[in-house]
């Protein structure tokens, strides 16, 4: 009796295509999630930064304007090209985040 040699080359393509389709349907995406949530981290602590420097830099209530275009500007330096509506919502979120963890001194009534 003759040796059979059997052709695994089918099952072989056939395995590396499902892995070819695992990876494209479910690793590439939670790679790229992944990423993105800690883009956001990365660009809400630098709008973070920017607006406790604009509090800091611009005084007075008529100030507003410039306090968000220093934000614009710091975050366009460091690379961030975002929607304005985007931009806004950043930084108010940061500067309620700002306000609601300011440090108020103790009431010492005794």
């Amino acid at each position: 009796m003759p040796n059979a040699i059997i052709d695994l080359t089918p099952l072989a393509n056939a395995l590396v295509g499902l892995c070819a389709l695992i990876v494209t349907s479910y690793f590439i995406p939670w790679l790229k999630s992944h990423h993105d949530d800690l883009e956001l981290a990365k660009l809400q602590k630098w709008v973070g930064v920017a607006v406790s420097a604009a509090q800091q830099m611009f005084d007075g209530t008529d100030s507003g304007e410039q306090k968000y275009s220093y934000v614009e500007q710091f975050l366009a330096s460091k690379g961030y090209k975002i929607d304005p509506t985007q931009i806004k919502a950043l930084i108010e979120s940061a500067v309620y985040a700002l306000k609601t963890s300011a440090i108020t001194p103790a009431d010492n009534n005794n």
